[in-house]
C-alpha cells in the first residue's frame, strides 16, 4: 500500500482503485491538533508514507515545521509553551521495497529508540536503522527523511 499525503505536492503514486491517498486538509480536519479547541499538540508523529514531510502536515499536529534543539522548548521563543515533540516524514515518493529490508529499518529504529531509555535520541535511532538495515539507499534516506521539532528527543521525554 502506498499512502500519499497531498497538499499540492507532486510525485506520489495512486494505484488503480486505491483509497490510500489522504489529503492534508482531511488530516487537519479529522485527526490533527486543533489549537483553537485547547487541545495539546501531539508529542510524536511519524507518517511513514510518500510526501508527508514535504507539506505542512507537521504544523497540523502542532509540531513546528523546523528543527528545534531541546533548549528551544524552554526558551522565550516557544511562545506556545509546548513540550518537546517531533514529526518524521518523507519529502518524496518512497520505495518500500525490498519489503524485508524496509521492515528491518522500521523495526530497528523503533526498538532502538524505545528500548534505549533516556539515552538514545530519535535522530540516533533513525540513523542507526538507516546505516544498518540495508533498505533503500543510505544517501536517499538522509536526503528525503524530514525530522521537525526535537530530533534529539528521547522516547520517554
Amino acid at each position: 500500500m502506498n499512502i500519499v499525503v497531498t497538499n499540492t505536492i507532486t510525485g506520489g503514486t495512486n494505484f488503480p482503485g486505491s483509497k490510500s491517498n489522504i489529503p492534508e486538509w482531511w488530516i487537519r480536519q479529522n485527526i490533527a491538533h486543533n489549537g483553537s479547541s485547547g487541545s495539546h499538540p501531539y508529542r510524536f508523529v511519524y507518517l511513514d508514507c510518500c510526501d508527508a514531510g514535504a507539506g505542512s502536515v507537521s504544523d497540523d499536529f502542532g509540531i513546528p515545521k523546523e528543527a528545534n534543539g531541546m533548549g528551544w522548548y524552554s526558551s522565550p521563543s516557544n511562545t506556545r509553551h509546548i513540550l518537546p515533540n517531533a514529526f518524521v516524514g518523507w519529502d518524496t515518493e518512497v520505495n518500500f521495497a525490498p519489503a524485508d529490508k524496509c521492515w528491518q529499518y522500521r523495526k530497528q529504529w523503533i526498538s532502538t529508540w524505545s528500548e534505549g531509555g533516556t539515552g538514545v535520541s530519535l535522530q540516533d535511532a533513525l540513523d542507526l536503522a538507516r546505516n544498518t538495515s540495508g533498505w533503500w539507499n543510505v544517501t536517499d534516506i538522509s536526503l528525503h527523511r524530514r525530522i521537525y521539532g526535537a530530533s534529539e528527543m528521547t522516547f520517554r521525554q
